[in-house]
């Protein structure tokens, strides 16, 4: 039994943070902030240095070495049962492992962020969760200090002009006088909001199904409330709005609280969204309905205006099934799909577009007919590079030369006459 912990401990330093491993050989070592201490013999103590092999990276400790990271609160602490008070111990005690292996590990951890990491089952997510915690402190950090340097540019120009000369009559440029109208806020969402009036009325339906949330993680359910808010931006400024449905929204779902923190007045009359716990097959009539998904076998060639198109809200980066797909098909819907292979030359990437960029696509589509300029909104990382495409050329201008040279047709399709008369 000692031969075996010393191999995990030495090879699978990671397993550590599972409690069955944890509460398994609690008899043959004791965890402390600085090593792992074997009392069956002092070679075998492992320091912190030996998990300096989990990075693949050399990365800068992203706090200073006096610091420890901040622990849960004792509210959460006490709301959580003792089998996950261990767990919690043992993650917290993970990331002040991974804090003092040089790891980029955010200063502040909220409650919030605890029970995600609480819900996660392996010790690579959590590390990514980390990392991504990391670049979002960061990011803040920086537009803070973006802001402070604007704000003394700013004061510092107006110090210079207002020394320089004392002005006693009207003075036009930025920031100054102007013989325009200033054009607020206020106004401008008051042309929004009459555009939406007119698509509640004359507008065609376009449905987001939120009906995903079992299929999805956490962080998934956030990155599909965001991205519902920003297809509702989308639709909101373009001129030909569609009239937008949530339809299969369940209360108290991951993906509505995500939705209802970035659109606050998500339920008053200021926001014009219908929003519906009851299905789309309640609202609108079955043979107008068609379902996109990138799974099908249709190919939406010609848009119709007359259809209510239904978008699935699913972030897939963790689902690799096609659920929307299996779920048309249970209803008994039409489906279809984008002509990306017929405009586009796809790369190595997914056919799976954001919710934002679905809605970009829609309302171009809609309002021009155009697939070429509807498909602008694809991302150009998830297309082949121009070198790529021409190298396709060549190829294919090779083989089909190949392919004629041994035979009697020349490129037309037509017999060649000369190799039929020697033969």
């Amino acid at each position: 039994m000692t031969l075996i912990m010393k191999k995990l401990i030495l090879r699978v330093p990671f397993l550590l943070s599972s409690s069955n491993v944890f509460n398994a050989s609690k008899k043959y070592f004791t965890w402390t902030p600085r090593h792992i201490q074997l009392p069956l013999s002092e070679t075998f103590r492992c320091r912190l240095s030996n998990f300096r092999s989990f990075s693949t990276k050399s990365h800068q400790p992203s706090m200073e070495s006096g610091e420890t990271v901040q622990g849960p609160s004792t509210e959460l602490t006490n709301s959580l049962s003792e089998d996950d008070q261990k767990r919690l111990q043992i993650i917290w005690m993970e990331i002040e492992v991974m804090r003092q292996s040089g790891y980029e590990i955010p200063k502040k951890f909220t409650d919030e962020n605890w029970k995600d990491m609480l819900a996660m089952t392996s010790h690579s997510q959590r590390k990514k969760f980390c990392r991504y915690l990391m670049v979002r402190e960061v990011r803040k950090e920086s537009e803070k200090l973006k802001r402070i340097e604007r704000r003394k540019l700013l004061e510092e120009e107006r110090a210079e002009k207002g020394e320089s000369k004392e002005i006693d009559f009207l003075e036009y440029g930025l920031r100054r006088n102007t013989i325009f109208e200033r054009i607020q806020d206020r106004y401008m969402n008051n042309v929004y909001n009459s555009w939406a009036y007119q698509s509640i009325l004359y507008g065609q339906n376009l449905v987001f199904d939120l009906d995903y949330d079992s299929y999805m993680r956490k962080m998934d359910c956030k990155n599909c409330g965001d991205q519902i808010q920003m297809a509702y931006g989308a639709n909101r400024i373009n001129r030909e709005q569609f009239h937008l449905h949530l339809c299969n929204v369940q209360p108290g779902s991951l993906t509505l609280k995500a939705l209802e923190r970035h659109v606050p007045n998500l339920y008053s009359s200021k926001c014009l969204m219908s929003v519906t716990s009851k299905s789309y097959l309640d609202l609108f009539p079955k043979e107008k309905l068609v379902y996109l998904t990138p799974h099908c076998n249709d190919v939406l060639h010609k848009y119709d205006h007359d259809a209510v198109y239904i978008i699935g809200g699913l972030v897939d980066k963790a689902v690799h099934s096609p659920v929307s797909l299996a779920k048309a098909k249970k209803e008994g819907l039409k489906t279809a799909k984008l002509p990306l292979d017929k405009f586009l030359l796809w790369g190595v990437a997914g056919k799976s577009l954001t919710l934002d960029q679905m809605m970009k696509i829609m309302l171009d589509i809609k309002n021009t007919g155009d697939w070429n300029f509807a498909l602008r909104h694809v991302p150009q990382r998830k297309l082949k590079k121009v070198e790529d495409q021409e190298v396709i050329k060549h190829t294919k201008i090779r083989k089909t030369r190949s392919l004629f040279a041994d035979s009697d047709l020349d490129h037309f399709g037509f017999r060649n006459n000369l190799n039929y008369v020697k033969k």
